[in-house]
């Protein structure tokens, strides 16, 4: 682990928690909410280390993808194309199983689909513009 990996893992961190807080804590709260198998707030907030945990975790393994699997091509591209694999990994395929196994409405899977792959592509733009 050099200082370019730990830099990349903090931005990426704090650009996952920014963007997760804005989509899932703000544009998609009352959405959460209504469906009824959310945990009220104040229990989410009681286990916010989990959460931070997560991001940690997620911030590291997304950097060490990027850079065991990236090539001399243009950043831009290379960033937004890595984002995008993710989400279709990580962020789609799971709301599409979570949507079979929890009483999702359908327009909400479409939408943490669509703007966790927004997400997860700034989130590429950002550890390919670290490594360019």
């Amino acid at each position: 682990m050099d200082k370019k990996f730990i830099l990349s893992v903090i931005v990426v961190f704090v650009v996952s928690m920014v963007l997760g807080f804005v989509t899932h804590g703000w544009v998609l709260k009352d959405e959460y909410m209504a469906t009824g198998i959310y945990r009220p707030e104040a229990e989410q907030e009681a286990k916010m280390v989990w959460m931070l945990l997560a991001h940690l975790l997620m911030s590291v393994a997304f950097v060490v993808l990027y850079r065991k699997g990236r090539e001399d091509k243009p950043w831009l591209g290379q960033g937004l194309r890595f984002g995008f694999w993710i989400a279709v990994f990580a962020a789609i395929g799971l709301y599409m199983i979570y949507y079979v196994v929890l009483p999702t409405p359908e327009i909400l899977v479409f939408r943490q689909s669509v703007y966790d792959t927004i997400n997860l592509m700034i989130m590429g733009l950002v550890v390919a513009f670290m490594y360019r």
